[in-house]
């Protein structure tokens, strides 16, 4: 398109390029642990965060329990 220019949404967001509204990503069954963890929707993206009790090296993705036994406590 000669002279013209074409608008895109940023990621995280979809539309025509003009009018864009944010990707409800939590929708997404694996974008997080679906059952040790809770999806929250941000602007443009989302977090994951595990539920008491568990915890996670990737932000969520995947929670693993947490023996409190296990644990070496000064």
């Amino acid at each position: 398109m000669a002279g013209g220019f074409t608008c895109n949404c940023v990621s995280g967001y979809t539309g025509d390029g003009v009018t864009c509204s944010d990707i409800d990503e939590c929708e997404d069954a694996l974008k997080c642990d679906q059952v040790n963890a809770d999806c929250s929707n941000v602007e443009g993206g989302f977090d994951c965060s595990c539920k008491v009790g568990y915890n996670s090296s990737d932000g969520g993705v995947k929670c693993f329990e947490v023996h409190e036994c296990d644990l070496e406590l000064d």
